[in-house]
């Protein structure tokens, strides 16, 4: 048997799979299996763009502290449309019969149906069961196998010696990305966009919504193709305190993101979320950046799309709480180049609450949707000349007895040499276009700046 993690022994890579592959052989146990032991720190990402294994996801989450990187496929939920409770119920009897240290890695689109023939490789809802996976908890690390142990010829178990056999084991630290970006154009340009800020203006002031999120895209061009971790990793030092996610279904196309909003955290019963809304740059010095908080948190129109996030979100959780907790008042969180408004929420879940349930209450929040929820919807799909595809879907990973999700925003779609970039901004009564663009124009700036 492997070593134990708790163990102060650490493996080598080519001890690691060495080890691995000798328990899998030795596995006696039917059913889903997962053998993992310590390994020596190595960099994931590095390790990752080396293999030549899909799919391939990578995860950090925004302390920074815990780092997942997935190679290949033990088994997935794929679906055509959402229906979180179906997939929450097709995942749950591997999770239950597998080790506890299993989790599924994946998403969803933003809309009920994945369209766009750039999204192609996207279905609607993509959760994966890694065959390899490689994990950093602080300062420890360790390498996984997951397969499934039954049947009378072990087709699963031999395809997970397979796996192990083709990792390359030489693998350096990649440099910075060695591509250079063109910037084509936006949808919708300026002018387009006004006019879609202004005919929502209208519509809030006919009360037909309160508040509409319009999403942006702009498309780049890169001057080589390039692994879409190197975007990553580059898109990663600008964008600290932040999820850190990508998903690549297939050497060609990857969506990946840093995103600063959490969807939720679940551990047993207890529920953390959070209201996001308003934004402010960050000042040139420490006395403009007060300014600039002081303007966020006293705004009119930012407090009120604020408002509006917070009592959506509570109304979303009332059918699945015993009990709840939220901020009195928001809090100015500071990232590397952007301020926001932030309220927590605490809640105690109902014993039979699960993560399907919770997904489907909760996506889409009022900050990448609007309110109400229909009727922004519907505009959102006849105002946009693009498709959001997984922008502004939830991402993350569920386990046995936890969960974590992301809300993909800040996000991006690397199909060879292409960039496609996605950002939003919430326009309710008071929005201003011009501001609302410049707003739009600094959420993309740090993967523009990544890259320059």
């Amino acid at each position: 048997m492997a070593p134990s993690l708790t163990s102060p022994v650490t493996f080598t890579l080519p001890q690691a799979l060495a080890v691995l592959r000798e328990s899998i052989i030795s596995s006696a146990a039917d059913g889903w299996q997962r053998v993992e032991v310590a390994l020596d720190p190595l960099d994931i990402k590095s390790f990752l763009e080396t293999q030549d294994m899909h799919p391939l996801v990578y995860w950090q989450d925004r302390s920074g502290l815990q780092e997942t990187g997935g190679l290949g496929m033990a088994h997935e939920i794929r679906m055509a449309a959402q229906d979180f409770k179906e997939c929450d119920a097709a995942l749950r009897p591997v999770l239950a019969a597998g080790a506890p240290g299993a989790r599924y890695f994946g998403g969803s689109s933003f809309a009920q149906v994945c369209r766009g023939r750039e999204w192609q490789g996207f279905p609607a809802v993509w959760f994966i069961l890694a065959r390899l996976e490689i994990n950093r908890h602080g300062q420890r690390m360790s390498l996984a196998v997951n397969f499934f142990n039954d049947g009378p010829g072990k087709e699963d178990r031999r395809a997970a010696l397979r796996a192990l056999d083709g990792i390359r084991q030489d693998f350096v630290p990649a440099a910075a990305p060695s591509v250079t970006v063109a910037r084509e154009r936006d949808l919708p340009q300026r002018a387009a966009w006004a006019d879609a800020v202004q005919r929502t203006l209208e519509a809030i002031g006919e009360g037909v919504i309160t508040k509409l999120v319009l999403a942006r895209r702009t498309d780049l061009s890169l001057s080589a193709a390039c692994h879409p971790l190197e975007i990553l990793r580059a898109y990663q030092k600008v964008t600290p305190g932040c999820y850190h996610f990508l998903f690549q279904p297939s050497a060609g196309e990857a969506f990946f993101g840093a995103s600063f909003e959490r969807l939720f955290k679940r551990s047993g019963t207890r529920l953390w979320t959070e209201a996001v809304a308003g934004t402010r740059p960050r000042g040139a010095s420490d006395a403009e950046d007060r300014v600039f908080a002081a303007e966020l948190l006293n705004d009119p129109k930012e407090r009120l799309e604020h408002h509006h996030v917070i009592d959506a979100i509570r109304e979303s959780l009332l059918p699945l709480r015993q009990q709840s907790t939220v901020d009195e008042l928001p809090v100015v969180e500071k990232f590397r180049d952007s301020q926001h408004l932030v309220s927590r929420f605490t809640c105690v879940l109902a014993a039979d609450t699960t993560d399907g349930n919770i997904l489907e209450r909760l996506h889409p929040t009022p900050a990448v949707a609007g309110t109400p929820t229909p009727a922004a919807l519907e505009r959102i799909a006849a105002a946009e000349a693009f498709h959001r595809g997984w922008y502004a879907g939830p991402v993350g990973w569920i386990g046995r007895d936890e969960a974590e999700f992301a809300v993909a925003i800040r996000s991006g779609l690397v199909r060879g040499r292409e960039l496609s970039v996605f950002a939003g901004a919430g326009i309710v009564a008071g929005s201003d276009p011009h501001r609302e663009w410049a707003e739009v124009e600094l959420k993309i700036s740090n993967i523009l700046k990544a890259l320059s």
